[in-house]
Parts: structure tokens; C-alpha cells; sequence
């Protein structure tokens, strides 16, 4: 009989274990020793059908192989054969039998990441609180004694037997926590008793961020120059990667004192806090002055929502190049520039902002009280002044800077009284019994004086004793500003009035010191009775001088205080200006230099010193370095002569320092005005009869119309000729007498006209007669020489009845009492000048 063998039950033990079959199951029949080819196997198939098999000469050298469908689990399969020969003959049967084992997997089993408890992939900060819980569930086919094999998250394999607890609740396993992005995988499978393994069941998760991570600060060095506002480019950002945390403010600290962010806010203490918004376009600024290099460190934290913090620091080295500050300039009028010579007191008023009720004397620092309502004005006529209300307001004065008052002064100040002040009486008709500046009344005597009464028509007067002094033509009680000087000489009893520069009135009066009642403040007339008459208005600018000033030095007051909130510079023509120009540096590590000093627009003439250098500007040259010059002690003289009128010219100052570790420089430049007074001065008169009074100095004198009378002074004047003038005396001095009338007959106005030097007959065209009596009576000296200036076509007739011409000098004539008369004569270029000299009508020349 042929043997049969079923392949897969190898150990032969009747099972086909799962472990023994892949696939389908094969059954090997082997023909007996003594069968040949074309015997027949005939084989009765696991489903009971019969088939033949021919036996080939492979099927005797390796048997016949079959292969049956793999029968259910638990089912038997049996193959049987017999060997059918030739003859027929049939073998006995041979057969093979075994029973299908287990070989069917359960289900997997289920594997839960506990801590994910939303099962979204991650585990989040609020869902872990330590280690992370998996919780693996056998399926419902698995017994006691399966195995649950685990594949942990690290790689490594452990088996867990089932037991009734894990059948009932699960196998709960706990792992470490992963780091924050970190991935956790478990898998697990259910190996049944039979060794079949389940598919695989696995749970991951990715471990939130539940811990602050660093923040990133991103920073570069800067780079910029002193006293600028320096680049930062810092920026933060948040690493994070489940958008749980917040950044915080940035706070910079190293900041040096002095130094200024553009944003932030300043913790004074060097740090600064900055929104993230903030950081844009951020920039510092060194402390002034200051090329110090510094580190400043940014810092900035990350926040976990559960509290958790991180912080990043990051440091910036800024470099500060050296860059020159520009200097300081400043200049300052030496006090030296006004008229000082007898200066006793000079009182300004400009203790506005001292809040106190004291007002100083200029020249010693002496005090002044404020009497009552006495106050300063802010509004004054330089910088503040004095308001006074009339109503017992002085301002009270000692030390005996007012005595001088009481003899030969000068009196010089600023008015501005109520426009239609009269005084509270309002019938103000002598000065005793008025408001003044400053004045005195003897209760039933004369010995007393009143210096800028104010009278019921509002002019300004002098008042000595009980008659009148000078009284100004202009009205002074119209609300306005006006300059008012007053002066007298107690030895000849003259007194003078000024208003705005000009001199309006002199007269002479009693002579004597007057001072039998102290003469204590300005704003008052005070009575020796205790009854003051008080003066309403604003008083500034106040000087008391203890002689007469002349008419020059007058103009000279009033153009300098009428002039010198306008001008830095006030000096007097042909006089030096006397300044302090200094240059400072501000940088505050030493490193600067001032390496140049600069004085430019030098007018051509004038002259500028120190008192050791001395440069005089030519009209190429008007620029000098005075780097090394005393700059306490300048000097400028003004012009040589200012033209007639009064003149402004302008300097300008520049300064240069050099940093020495690099050599940069930096310039500062300020210009600074001079207005020059001129002396030769310029008095006119209006429509009334003027009294018009010259200086020691070159003036040009003019009465306008009224019957005038002028007196020059000394100094080369010149005197404009009007008919209705009642008397003419050009004084010392080469002195000359301007004619615009073009017909004139001298012999009926000779004896108004003295010390008289030169006729300008430069207007052309005059027809002039005169005698040589008339040139004596009107000229001085030891020839009585006058000098005519001729313009074009004019025609000069002279008389010289009674004088005899000198044969060798045709312009000499001498008279019977050896008295002699010089004629000159002058003529504009290209012009024609036509003298003719006559003797009683007959021409001799």
C-alpha cells in the first residue's frame, strides 16, 4: 500500500498548529516499493471525491504532492490512497489524518495616551500633571494567561499576562514625560495560547508646550556720533511652538546717565522698558558731550500660561565716535559804554523778577525801597520800569546820591505819564505846589527845588525856588514814552530842558543851592510840611550826574537808551566800544580745544585791541584771529566819522574747536551790532522861537522857522541861515553859515551873525551883498578871515568902503585902525564863482 503524509502537521502529532501552516495544507502519497509507471494511485480527497493519479516516473522518484484548502479551525482533513496496478489489483488503503489547530488571531487590543485627554495628538499643558498614563484594553476574546505584548515608547518589548484585573479594568501603564515636541508611541498585541498574534494597536501623542522656552533676541552692535541719535536694531520673538506663551516688555539696561532712548520709558535707574512695538526704529543718544563707548543689555522674557517663565539677555556694544561740539559764544557790553563822568546814581528799574520791593543803585549796588503801591512794570521802556499810582507811591533812595539835586546836576530819565496827567489838584501853575520826578517844597520858604515839574498844559519844567526855569515845547502827558533831561548850574542860575534828545528850552533863574528839605525819592515833590504832591506814571532809566552835561552828551544818553534793547553794542563815534567776546566748550571729557577765534565785517578805519594786539581794517582786510588775544578786554573804536548821523554796523564772531582724538572740528558763529552815536550833533527847531544850544563837539544846528536864536558852542559847527533868526553865533571853532536864500543883502542881518568862518553857497545861484565891515562883525580871529564856497553862477558883491587892498594879496583888505579882513574863496569843480569887490559902488576888482 502507498503511504500518505500530511506536510504541515510536522511533528506529526494530528495538529496543524498555526505555526505549522501558511496557506493551504499539502499531503505527500508515496507509491509502494513494487508499483510502476501507469499503476494508479487513486486518492480520496478531504471532501470525500476520488481522483486517479497515474503514476509518472517523478511520482516514483519524489511521491505526489497535493495541496488542500486550509480547513476551519477545529475541522479534521483526511486524505486516503490505494495502488491500483496494472492487473487491476488493489492495494490496501493508506491515509493521513489531522485536526485543524488554532491558528485565528484574536482582536487587537486598544491602547488610550490617558493624558490626551481630548485625543487631539498632543498633550497639552493642562492635561499632564507628572507622568503620562496609557491605559491598554484586551479585546473581548481574550482569556486569562494571553499575553498583552507592549512595544513601550523607548523601543523596548514587554509582555503582560491577562489577568482577570486587566480583563476587567485594563493594563494601566505610566511613562515618563516626554520632552516639550517630543513624540510618545505605545503599541501593544494580544498573543493568544495558541501563539496567535493580534494586529497591532498603538496610541501617540506630541508633548505640548507646557515649559517657557527661551525667547530669541535678535541684536546687532551700533555704530554713531557724539550728540547723535545712535541706530539700535533689536528685535524678540517667541520660540514656542503651541503659541501658549507671551512676550514680555523689553528692558534695556547699561544706559549711561544722560543718555536718552527715542521710545520707552526711563526707570531711572539706568534701564529702560520698551514695548515690542517700540523697538522699531529705536535709537540712543549719548549723554551730551560725551564719546564714551557703552554695552547696553536687552533682556526679555517668555510666559508660560502656567506661569512658567523663560529669559534671554543679549549685549550690544555701541561705539560712539568723537564728534567737536560746537563752542558757546557769548558777548556782553562792558558798563564802561555810556556817559559815566559825574554819573552819582543809575537806577533801571529791572528787579521785576526778584519779587522783592528793592530796586539798586547801578553804581555802588546801593538799595532803593519801594514806597506804598510802588511796583515794577514789566512793560517798561527797557526791560521793566517803575509805576507809580499817584497816590503816595515813591520810590525812596539814600545814601546822597539825590544831593547833587540841590546844586549843579543833571537830571536825565524816562517818562510816560497818563495821557491829560495834571496832578490830583489840577491847577498846577508853579513847581513847588506840583507833582514832579523828584523835588523838594520849603512850607513858606524859597529854598527848594523841583526837577520835571509837571504843569496844567503838560509840558515838563525846572523849578527852583519860586520862579521858573526851563519848560519844554514838546507835551509830555500823552501816554507815551519820552526822554527827559533836565540840568542846572546853581553858580549862574541856567537851566536846561531836553525832550527826546533835543534841547527845547534854557533859562536862567536864581542862582544858590537849595536844599533846606532832603530831597528823598523819585515820584514826589515833598514838603518840608510832611504834604507831598506824588506823581502818577512809570519812571525808568533814572541818572543823577553832579554837573551840567553838554547838549552832545545828551544825544548821546538818549540814543543809547532809546537804542539798546535793539543793538548789543552802543558806543560813541570815534570813542573805543568796549566788549567781552567769550568762547566756551561744552564737551565733558576734556578731549576739545578751542583752536580758532574769529572777528569778521571790521568796518574799514576802525580799529580793534586788546590792549597788548591792535588791528586796524583796511578795505581788503576786515577779518583778524584774536585765538590768542585777551578776549576780557576788547576794544573797538567806531567809525572815524559816522556821516552826519548815526550808524549801525555788524560783526560777526566765530569760534572753532578740534577733537583731538580724530581731529574733527565744529563751528559756531554769532553776529553782534554796533550803533555808533554820532557827535556831530544834529539840533533843529520847529515853527516856534527855539533856543538852540551847540556842544564842544561838531555840530549841525538848525532853528527851522520862528525868530530863533542859536549858539554853537565850540567844535567846527554848522549853522543853517534863516532871516527871521534873532541871533547867530557859531562860537568856537571853524565855523560855517549855510545860505539857502538866494538873494541876500548882509548889511541888514550882519550884526545878528558872530564867529562865523565860511559862507556855503553851495545851492547855486546866489546873489549875495556884503561889506567888509559886515565880514569883520561877523568872523574872529586875528584876520578876520571868512571863507566863501561858492556853487555854480553865483555872484558875490563886496564893499570894501574904508579898507584899503593889499597890493601883493587881492583877498586883504585893512581899515584906517589897522584892522584886517581875508576873503577866500572856494568853488566847486567845473562851477563858476563871480566876486566882485566895489568901493562905494565903483569897481576895483
Amino acid at each position: 500500500a502507498p503511504t500518505v503524509l500530511i506536510s504541515e502537521d510536522t511533528n506529526n502529532d494530528g495538529t496543524i498548529a498555526h505555526s505549522e501552516i501558511d496557506g493551504t495544507v499539502g499531503v505527500k502519497i508515496t507509491a509502494p516499493a513494487d508499483a510502476v509507471i501507469d499503476d494508479i494511485l487513486r486518492v480520496t480527497n478531504p471532501d470525500g471525491t476520488v481522483t486517479d493519479h497515474a503514476v509518472t516516473q517523478d511520482i516514483l522518484d519524489n511521491g505526489l504532492i497535493l495541496e488542500y484548502a486550509r480547513p476551519e479551525d477545529g475541522e479534521n482533513i483526511t486524505v486516503t490512497a490505494t495502488l491500483v496496478d496494472k492487473a487491476g489489483n488493489i492495494s490496501e488503503t493508506a491515509s493521513d489524518s489531522a485536526i485543524m489547530g488554532d491558528t485565528t488571531p484574536t482582536q487587537a487590543p486598544t491602547v488610550l495616551i490617558s493624558e490626551d485627554t481630548n485625543n487631539d495628538g498632543t498633550i497639552a499643558h493642562s492635561e499632564i500633571d507628572g507622568t503620562v498614563g496609557v491605559k491598554i484594553t484586551a479585546p473581548a476574546d481574550a482569556v486569562i494567561d494571553d499575553i498583552l505584548r507592549v512595544t513601550n515608547p523607548d523601543g523596548t518589548v514587554t509582555d503582560h499576562a491577562v489577568t482577570q484585573d486587566i480583563l476587567d479594568n485594563g493594563l494601566i501603564l505610566e511613562y515618563a514625560r516626554p520632552e516639550d515636541g517630543e513624540n510618545i508611541t505605545v503599541t501593544a498585541t494580544l498573543v493568544d495560547k495558541a501563539g496567535n498574534i493580534s494586529e497591532p494597536a498603538s496610541d501617540s501623542a506630541i508633548m505640548g508646550d507646557t515649559t517657557a522656552s527661551n525667547p530669541i533676541i535678535t541684536a546687532s552692535d551700533a555704530e554713531g556720533g557724539e550728540d547723535t541719535a545712535i541706530a539700535l536694531h533689536i528685535g524678540s520673538t517667541l520660540t514656542d511652538i503651541d503659541g501658549s506663551e507671551t512676550l514680555s516688555d523689553m528692558t534695556i539696561s547699561g544706559v549711561p546717565t544722560g543718555a536718552i532712548l527715542s521710545a520707552g520709558i526711563d526707570n531711572s535707574d539706568g534701564t529702560w522698558t520698551l514695548t515690542q512695538d517700540q523697538l522699531e526704529g529705536l535709537t540712543v543718544t549719548p549723554p551730551h558731550n560725551s564719546d564714551e563707548d557703552f554695552t547696553l543689555t536687552a533682556s526679555v522674557t517668555s510666559t508660560e500660561i502656567n506661569g512658567d517663565t523663560a529669559t534671554t539677555t543679549e549685549q550690544i556694544e555701541v561705539t560712539v565716535n568723537a564728534v567737536a561740539d560746537a563752542p558757546t559764544i557769548v558777548v556782553n557790553l562792558s558798563s564802561h559804554n555810556v556817559v559815566n563822568n559825574g554819573l552819582v546814581g543809575h537806577w533801571v528799574f529791572d528787579e521785576n523778577d526778584t519779587g522783592s520791593k528793592r530796586t539798586y543803585n547801578l553804581v555802588d549796588n546801593r538799595e532803593g525801597i519801594l514806597i506804598d503801591d510802588a511796583q515794577f512794570n514789566s512793560d517798561g521802556h527797557n526791560l521793566s520800569s517803575m509805576s507809580l499810582d499817584g497816590k503816595g507811591d515813591y520810590v525812596e533812595v539814600v545814601g546822597g546820591y539825590t544831593t547833587p539835586l540841590a546844586g549843579t546836576a543833571t537830571l536825565s530819565a524816562w517818562i510816560k505819564l497818563p495821557e491829560g496827567f495834571i496832578g490830583v489838584k489840577g491847577n498846577n501853575n508853579i513847581g513847588w505846589d506840583s507833582p514832579s520826578i523828584i523835588g523838594s517844597e520849603q512850607n513858606g520858604g524859597t529854598n527848594d527845588i523841583q526837577w520835571g515839574w509837571i504843569s496844567d498844559d503838560g509840558h515838563i519844567n525846572m523849578g527852583v525856588a519860586n520862579s521858573y526855569g526851563a519848560k519844554s515845547t514838546t507835551v509830555v502827558n500823552d501816554g507815551e514814552w519820552h526822554h527827559v533831561v533836565l540840568t542846572r548850574d546853581h553858580v549862574t542860575g541856567e537851566t536846561s530842558v531836553y525832550v527826546d534828545g533835543n534841547l527845547e528850552s534854557t533859562v536862567k533863574t536864581v542862582t544858590g543851592i537849595k536844599d533846606s528839605t532832603h530831597i528823598s525819592g523819585f515820584g514826589a515833590t515833598f514838603g518840608s510840611n510832611g504834604l507831598n504832591e506824588y506823581l502818577q506814571g512809570e519812571l525808568d532809566d533814572i541818572r543823577i550826574y553832579d554837573r551840567v552835561l553838554t547838549a552832545s552828551e545828551v544825544s548821546q544818553i538818549s540814543a543809547y537808551e532809546n537804542n539798546m534793547s535793539a543793538y548789543d553794542l552802543i558806543g560813541i563815534e570815534g570813542d573805543p566800544v568796549f566788549f567781552t567776546l567769550n568762547a566756551g566748550l561744552v564737551d565733558t571729557d576734556g578731549s576739545e580745544s578751542i583752536t580758532s577765534l574769529m572777528i569778521s565785517g571790521i568796518p574799514e578805519g576802525a580799529t580793534l585791541t586788546d590792549g597788548d594786539h591792535f588791528f586796524t581794517a583796511t578795505a581788503s582786510t576786515t577779518e583778524v584771529n584774536v585765538t590768542d588775544w585777551d578776549t576780557n578786554n576788547f576794544s573797538i573804536t567806531a567809525y572815524a566819522d559816522a556821516g552826519g548821523e548815526n550808524q549801525v554796523y555788524t560783526l560777526t564772531a566765530s569760534a572753532t574747536t578740534t577733537e583731538s582724538s580724530n581731529n574733527d572740528t565744529a563751528t559756531t558763529s554769532t553776529t553782534f551790532n554796533i550803533f555808533v552815536i554820532d557827535t556831530n550833533l544834529a539840533l533843529s527847531g520847529d515853527e516856534g522861537n527855539d533856543y538852540i544850544k551847540g556842544s564842544d563837539t561838531d555840530d549841525a544846528l538848525d532853528g527851522g522857522e520862528g525868530h530863533d536864536t542859536i549858539a554853537a558852542g565850540a567844535g567846527n559847527d554848522t549853522i543853517v541861515f534863516d532871516s527871521d533868526d534873532i541871533s547867530i553865533n557859531g562860537g568856537e571853532g571853524i565855523d560855517t553859515l549855510l545860505i539857502h536864500d538866494p538873494v541876500l543883502d548882509f548889511s541888514k542881518i550882519s550884526t545878528i551873525v558872530q564867529n562865523i568862518e565860511k559862507l556855503d553857497l553851495s545851492d547855486n545861484g546866489h546873489t549875495v551883498e556884503l561889506s567888509l565891515k559886515d565880514v569883520f562883525d561877523m568872523t574872529s580871529g586875528p584876520n578876520h578871515t571868512l571863507e566863501i564856497d561858492a556853487g555854480d553862477d553865483d555872484t558875490i558883491s563886496i564893499n570894501t568902503s574904508g579898507w584899503t587892498q593889499d597890493a601883493s594879496h587881492s583877498g586883504l583888505f585893512t581899515n584906517a585902525g589897522g584892522e584886517t579882513v581875508q576873503i577866500v574863496s572856494s568853488d566847486d569843480a567845473g562851477n563858476d564863482i563871480h566876486i566882485d569887490y566895489t568901493d562905494d559902488g565903483t569897481s576895483i576888482g
